[in-house]
């Protein structure tokens, strides 16, 4: 539950709001290492909570991985930063406006923490001496990075298939007697 002070303007004038606003969280996932900070691990990181099973050592047979570094104090304390930020979106949402909270308390309850050993990939290739990256999320298989893509090319080809397009339109509908 949290209880917030927030001031918008409309034109020159300066309005206030405030109230309380209810907000529940479930399986909030924070990274548990500050040793790879990559910057696509929040896009693969759909997992299936109901799909979870106990840790067992067979699992990391032979696969490089790495323990936490981030204890629970400062997990919650990320946590927490992150759920301030859904608030402030949800507050604007709701009341259509952009505000400036002036104050935001916020209260939790009925607080839980898991750790999990998520199975996240990560790789790297060169293309042309730049490295790109790569995450895949071990459980669902999605996957995301970025991959080359040349415009010049990509111009090229929808012009040519646009010519081609057209070409076939012409013998085809408007002069089908050149057949």
């Amino acid at each position: 539950m949290s209880s917030y002070l927030a001031s918008y303007s409309i034109g020159k004038m300066k309005n206030y709001s405030s109230g309380t606003w209810q907000q529940i969280f479930n399986d909030l996932i924070i990274s548990a290492s500050d040793k790879i900070r990559h910057p696509f691990l929040g896009k693969v990181q759909d997992f299936d909570f109901s799909r979870m099973v106990p840790y067992s050592p067979e699992y990391l047979a032979g696969i490089p991985a790495e323990r936490y570094t981030v204890g629970l104090n400062e997990g919650w304390e990320r946590t927490k930063k992150m759920m301030e930020e859904r608030i402030k979106k949800s507050l604007n949402r709701k009341l259509g406006l952009t505000l400036f909270l002036e104050n935001l308390t916020t209260n939790y309850y009925d607080v839980k923490f898991r750790y999990l050993l998520a199975p996240v990939y990560f790789a790297s290739y060169r293309y042309k001496k730049k490295k790109m990256l790569v995450v895949i999320n071990g459980q669902t298989g999605k996957t995301f990075c970025y991959a080359p893509t040349f415009i010049p090319k990509i111009v090229i080809s929808c012009i040519i298939i646009l010519l081609v397009l057209l070409i076939l339109f012409l013998v085809f509908v408007v002069f089908p007697y050149l057949r």
